[in-house]
């Protein structure tokens, strides 16, 4: 049981997910106080020693499933589906994120489940949803298409304003997009909670990877969709770059560490080869930094004095004298500088850096589980969602060991 206190205690979830978007769901339901009760594959991948859990790495699988109960059931053998069933009746939601149509194979499909439990919550994460019906180029439906996270951050667009200019487009390192798929769902998941306190009716919960991570768009498709854009463009003088209007919008260029809308907003090497992020492109903001740098000239620099002209004119005016600038003072001797006199900076932290931050570790986001199996303890990032009247604790818990939970579940059946 999930000895975590928060607002889900109560909620029991049955989970059939694997890799990441699903876990990362589940992890943050167990997060919330609910109890999780993991569905594994039986007799394989169990052995800590081979390295291997599921489909991912052992440790892989172990950062997200503390507090997580176990069992492993066979959903294509009809003892095995007896369990699966009878843990659906008791339960609250079951999340999966098999390839599209897979549940439905099982005989799990979203109506099949209403019918039988219609109080139960389904939430499928898959990589195109499950409606509105369409074609890929190569001619197959996309519910029939493999999803990973690169190819859901690739077609949403992410990638393509991700990098730099003259470089290939970049993916984002944390696996963002199925990282931010099973928070999509997790947020899914507690709304149809709420509706069903009102009307007793359990929900379907559809979440795309590719949704998902398309509207992480929200302030950048209205901006190259909606109006032509331009210097002249008076409602908002800080754009420079031409767009056209409709259904042929011109992609944002990849900038690197800024960002082309702001000015100055940029990644800065430092004297010790390392990065400092400066953010000052507010007037206020922007006058301090010149005078941190001893730079106050151009304050009132024709170049430089109006965001929209200091925009056009950074890289070729600004950005040449700036970055010799930064390399004068270490990165840290920046910081200090620059946060004493208001500037908007931070450090650009290595991960090992990022462990030591006394902030987060005020927070305990630097947190640990212990692994059963493998008879360790670990590092892991602690709980995000601080809840008043509720306890943060450092250690999350337990990982438990292949179908540990077995027996017991069976027979409180």
């Amino acid at each position: 049981m999930n000895s975590i206190q928060g607002p889900l205690n109560g909620i029991t979830v049955v989970d059939l997910t694997q890799v990441l978007a699903g876990p990362f769901c589940t992890k943050m339901l167990v997060d919330l106080g609910a109890r999780v009760i993991k569905v594994e594959i039986p007799g394989v991948h169990k052995d800590p020693k081979k390295q291997v859990r599921g489909k991912v790495p052992h440790w892989y699988y172990a950062s997200l499933a503390y507090q997580k109960e176990s069992i492993a059931l066979n959903l294509k053998d009809v003892d095995d589906r007896l369990i699966f069933e009878k843990l659906l009746a008791n339960a609250d939601v079951l999340v999966s994120n098999y390839k599209g149509g897979t549940m439905d194979k099982l005989g799990y499909s979203w109506d099949s489940l209403h019918q039988k439990y219609p109080k139960l919550i389904d939430c499928v994460i898959s990589g195109f949803g499950d409606y509105g019906e369409a074609t890929s180029i190569s001619g197959l439906p996309y519910r029939e298409l493999p999803a990973m996270d690169h190819i859901a951050q690739a077609m949403s667009g992410i990638m393509s304003i991700t990098g730099h200019e003259e470089t290939p487009p970049h993916g984002h390192g944390p696996n963002s997009a199925d990282v931010y798929s099973g928070t999509v769902a997790c947020i899914g998941i507690q709304g149809a909670i709420i509706s069903r306190m009102k009307d007793g009716i359990g929900r379907y919960v559809d979440i795309s990877m590719l949704d998902a991570n398309m509207s992480l768009h929200s302030h950048i498709v209205p901006r190259h969709t909606n109006y032509q854009q331009g210097p002249n463009f008076k409602s908002d003088p800080g754009d420079v770059f031409e767009s056209t209007v409709g259904n042929n919008p011109v992609t944002p260029p990849r900038q690197g560490g800024g960002w082309y809308m702001n000015c100055v907003f940029d990644v800065l090497k430092c004297k010790d080869g390392k990065y400092i992020v400066v953010i000052a492109y507010q007037p206020k903001d922007f006058k301090q930094l010149c005078i941190a740098i001893n730079k106050e000239e151009w304050i009132g620099d024709k170049r430089f004095r109006v965001h929209a002209i200091r925009l056009k004119n950074y890289k070729t005016d600004m950005k040449p004298e700036l970055s010799d600038i930064f390399m004068q003072k270490t990165r840290d001797e920046w910081v200090i500088h620059l946060q004493n006199l208001k500037v908007p900076c931070g450090p650009v932290n290595s991960l090992a850096e990022m462990i030591k931050d006394p902030k987060l570790n005020a927070r305990n986001m630097i947190a640990t589980s212990y692994d059963k199996a493998s008879k360790t303890t670990f590092t892991i990032p602690g709980n995000a969602v601080k809840i008043s009247g509720y306890p943060d604790n450092k250690n999350r818990g337990e990982v438990h060991m292949h179908d540990e939970d077995g027996e017991r579940i069976r027979s409180s059946l």
